[in-house]
């Protein structure tokens, strides 16, 4: 099977009653032709687990938005004996949006790191390493920096992304200045804004 790049371009034409259509490429290819692409086959996206920085289809994850003719589509081509098909596609919109979170990362060698240190004798809270970059980087950090506060340490270790939190749980013994909390140590549901993370953590005094 012979798959491309991902690819840019337009709806030129869909069928409301049979499901399928056709996209235009932004580049036109040698033969002229346009690409075929059916409905069930739009689906979300996300970041490579395998090539850091690029995004990958989700298998299964059939999106219901309902195609128009002249709206951006995102797709990967498949050439069949019959013509060129859209194996894969998706809407440009929510591959750029998704594209906006991982550039909005920091760059490969770039790091952010806060260690918010355990509490006192009414507090008894874990050690904490609160971070935002690429885990290579954190661990040449803790290496080199902080052998005291390896991930296989006896602490906490929470990744800050450009969208909020990775993990949206926490023990009851999370420090409160960084991560709200009810009386019962749960979060709750709603994503917390990084800049008010980041606020936080400079309140309680200069970064580890």
């Amino acid at each position: 099977m012979s798959l491309s790049d991902p690819l840019h371009g337009s709806i030129k034409f869909f069928n409301d009653q049979k499901l399928f259509g056709f996209f235009t490429p932004d580049v036109l290819r040698p033969d002229g032709k346009d690409i075929f692409f059916h409905r069930d086959n739009c689906e979300d996206v996300r970041e490579s687990e395998i090539v850091v920085g690029e995004l990958e289809f989700i298998i299964g994850s059939q999106l219901e938005r309902q195609p128009k003719k002249t709206a951006r589509v995102v797709f990967i081509v498949e050439e069949k004996t019959r013509g060129p098909s859209a194996f894969q596609w998706t809407y440009e919109d929510l591959w750029d949006k998704r594209m906006q979170i991982i550039n909005a990362r920091p760059k490969p060698d770039e790091l952010y790191c806060h260690v918010v240190d355990g509490g006192n004798a009414n507090n008894d809270y874990k050690k904490t390493i609160v971070w935002d970059g690429w885990r290579a980087a954190l661990e040449t950090y803790l290496t080199n920096a902080r052998p005291d506060l390896s991930p296989e340490s006896n602490v906490y270790l929470e990744e800050l992304r450009a969208h909020g939190w990775e993990r949206m749980w926490h023990p009851a013994n999370w420090h409160p200045a960084y991560k709200t909390q009810d009386a019962s140590g749960d979060v709750g549901d709603g994503e917390i804004n990084v800049e008010e993370v980041f606020r936080r953590l400079k309140a309680l005094g200069t970064p580890g």
